[in-house]
């Protein structure tokens, strides 16, 4: 799939995460290449599980955006999680 033909792209994904609280915690640890298949592949997901028929909104790419931290977050196994807490963050997981 070309990335024209995408929900959003990977760059706006990769643009936004640096915007939210937490993000610094994840950047020693993913190389910007790595950052950007992840991306890829969420972009990917979403635009082939969105049915046509449906508008894609602000929230929606904020969904995504988690979904793509999320994913970061698997990679690094860090004891990170990401929240709504009143926005989009990354917290730590206190044991």
């Amino acid at each position: 799939m070309y990335v024209e033909n995408y929900l959003f792209s990977p760059s706006r994904l990769m643009e936004c995460e640096s915007r939210i609280e937490g993000y610094e915690m994840l950047t020693n640890s993913i190389s910007k290449d790595e950052r950007y298949k992840v991306a890829e592949y969420i972009a990917e997901e979403w635009t082939m599980d969105w049915n046509e028929d449906e508008g894609f909104g602000s929230s929606d790419f904020t969904f995504a955006l988690k979904n793509y931290l999320d994913e970061l977050i698997r990679m690094t196994k860090l004891p990170l999680k990401t929240e709504f807490n009143p926005y989009l963050s990354i917290t730590k997981i206190n044991n």
